[in-house]
């Protein structure tokens, strides 16, 4: 069962890594950093698999993950920001 949900993890980020560069990318509006985003919200995923429920909400799960990682990369820039400037 685990090898098959992970399986099922690995084929849809290999289907819809285009989609997730571009909502990465509407956060951060920079290549790189989306870029960056989108390869930690897969490893956290790949990491904590386990951690899925219902294997029907991978979407949910995924783009959540996703979301959160474009959000904690904005607030760690912005903090880095406010240190350069002060």
């Amino acid at each position: 069962m685990d090898q098959n949900l992970y399986d099922k993890i690995v084929a849809y980020i290999l289907d819809n890594q285009n989609r997730f560069y571009r909502l990465a990318y509407t956060y951060v509006h920079n290549q790189e950093d989306a870029l960056d985003i989108v390869q930690n919200a897969v490893c956290q995923a790949l990491e904590h698999y386990g951690d899925l429920r219902n294997s029907h909400a991978i979407h949910t799960w995924f783009y959540r993950i996703l979301v959160n990682e474009s959000l904690r990369f904005i607030k760690t820039e912005s903090r880095a920001a406010f240190r350069c400037r002060t």
